[in-house]
């Protein structure tokens, strides 16, 4: 993130229950704010990557 000078870190809520994701981004002020979709997928992304990375967790250490 701070390569492409866009915040201090990207956070995360992924609820697995309801596949509810939310994302927010810290700034470098460490304001916390709500990451918008915007129709282009980035939380669609962040999902099926977190759901790629449980299931490879999942066959490594099962």
């Amino acid at each position: 993130m701070a390569k492409f000078e866009t915040g201090k870190r990207i956070n995360v809520n992924y609820q697995l229950k309801y596949q509810l994701i939310s994302i927010s981004i810290t700034t470098f002020d460490d304001v916390e704010r709500d990451l918008v979709d915007f129709g282009y997928g980035i939380k669609q992304l962040i999902l099926i990557l977190i759901q790629m990375l449980t299931s490879l967790y999942q066959i490594i250490y099962s």
